[in-house]
C-alpha cells in the first residue's frame, strides 16, 4: 500500500465521522473534507521519495513503541523491572538505510541527486511489510512488526531492487548506488535500557523508539565504514588518479583514515588477507567509541566477529 493510501485510511480511522460526510451526497462537503484529507496526506509524504516524512514516520513509530510497552510502563513513563523480555514474534525491529554518494551526486547536480533518492525511494516497494519514510537529507529508515527471518527477507529484497538502479555518474567514478542497512530490535533495545537503568525525561516512548532508530543508525555507520575503506583500498589499486580525486570525499564516511593507512588495507586485499583486512577495519571503527556506552552496545554484534 502507498505511503498516501496508507494515511488517507489513517485519517477515516481517527475521523469516522468526517469519513461518513465524505460518503455522504453532499457534494460541496465532500470536496472541503477530501481538500482537508489530501492537505494533510500531502504534509506527511515526503515529495522525492514517496515515503513518509520524518515527522510522520515518528508519529506511527510511536504508536508501534506503545504497543510493545506494558500500560503501567506508558502511565509511568519508565520500564517496569523485572518485565519478561518481548517474544520473537511481537518484536518491533527498525531498518536504517543511509544512502550512501548522495552528496558526491548532488555536487554534479541536484536534479540527478533527486532522482536517486526518487528511485532508491521506489525500491522500497520490494519490501512490502516494512513501512518506510525518509529520515534525512540521504537516509531512509522502516519499521516493521515481524519475525527476524521475515525481516531479514524483506531487506534482501530491497537491496536486490537497489542492485537494479543505474547512475551514470556514479559509474564513471567506478562507484554504484548503494545503501548501508542497519538492523536493530525493540528487544534488545529494551534490554539494553533495562541493565543500564536508562531513563529521560521525554517518556518511556519517546525514548525507546529514538534509541532504537540510534542503534540502526549506529550499525548503519558501521557498514559505511567498511564499504567506503573498501572502495579507497580498491580504487587506490586501480585508479590513483580517481583515488586522489574521491578520497577527500569518502574518507568522511570512513572515521577519516590516513592515506598510509589507506595504503596498508590496499596491500591486504592485493594479498588476499582478509581477515587481517577486518581487523584493521574494526580499528576505525571504534574510533572514540566508549566501552559500555549506547553506540559501543550497537557494534558489539558485528566486532564479535571480527575477535
Amino acid at each position: 500500500m502507498k505511503c498516501q493510501d496508507i494515511l488517507k485510511a489513517d485519517f477515516d480511522r481517527r475521523y469516522p465521522k468526517l469519513h461518513k460526510e465524505i460518503q455522504r451526497n453532499n457534494v460541496g462537503l465532500q470536496s472541503e473534507l477530501r481538500s482537508a484529507r489530501d492537505e494533510l496526506v500531502h504534509a506527511g509524504v515526503d515529495m522525492v521519495t514517496g515515503l513518509f516524512t520524518r515527522g510522520q514516520w515518528f508519529q506511527f513509530l510511536n504508536e508501534k513503541v506503545k504497543g510493545i510497552l506494558l500500560p503501567e510502563e506508558i502511565e509511568n513513563n519508565r520500564l517496569s523491572e523485572g518485565r519478561e523480555s518481548i517474544g520473537a514474534e511481537n518484536d518491533l525491529w527498525i531498518v536504517f538505510g543511509d544512502v550512501s554518494f548522495l552528496s558526491l551526486v548532488n555536487n554534479a547536480s541536484h536534479e540527478a541527486g533527486d532522482a536517486l533518492l526518487s528511485s532508491i525511494g521506489a525500491t522500497t516497494d520490494q519490501a512490502p511489510c516494512v513501512s518506510f519514510g525518509r529520515y534525512g537529507g540521504d537516509e531512509i529508515v522502516g519499521m516493521a512488526s515481524l519475525p527476524y527471518e521475515a525481516v531479514a527477507r524483506e531487506i534482501k529484497a530491497w537491496e536486490r531492487g537497489i542492485e537494479h538502479i543505474s547512475s551514470e555518474f556514479l559509474k564513471s567514478k567506478c562507484l554504484e548506488p548503494h545503501v548501508d542497512i542497519g538492523l536493530a530490535g525493540s528487544a534488545e533495545a529494551i534490554q539494553f535500557m533495562l541493565e543500564n537503568e536508562v531513563v529521560s525525561e521525554r517518556g518511556v516512548v519517546r525514548l525507546v523508539a529514538s534509541l532504537l532508530v540510534r542503534l540502526a543508525d549506529y550499525r548503519s555507520a558501521y557498514l559505511k565504514c567498511i564499504v567506503r575503506l573498501e572502495k579507497l583500498a580498491t580504487i587506490l589499486l586501480n585508479d590513483r588518479h580517481l583515488y586522489e580525486e574521491l578520497i577527500g570525499f569518502l574518507a568522511k564516511g570512513a572515521n577519516n583514515p590516513k592515506k598510509k593507512d589507506i595504503r596498508k588495507l590496499a596491500l591486504l586485499i592485493k594479498q588476499g588477507r582478509q581477515e587481517e583486512f577486518r581487523i584493521e577495519v574494526s580499528r576505525f571503527v571504534l574510533r572514540g567509541v566508549e566501552s559500555g556506552s549506547w553506540r559501543a552496545f550497537a557494534l558489539k554484534t558485528y566486532l564479535d566477529d571480527l575477535k
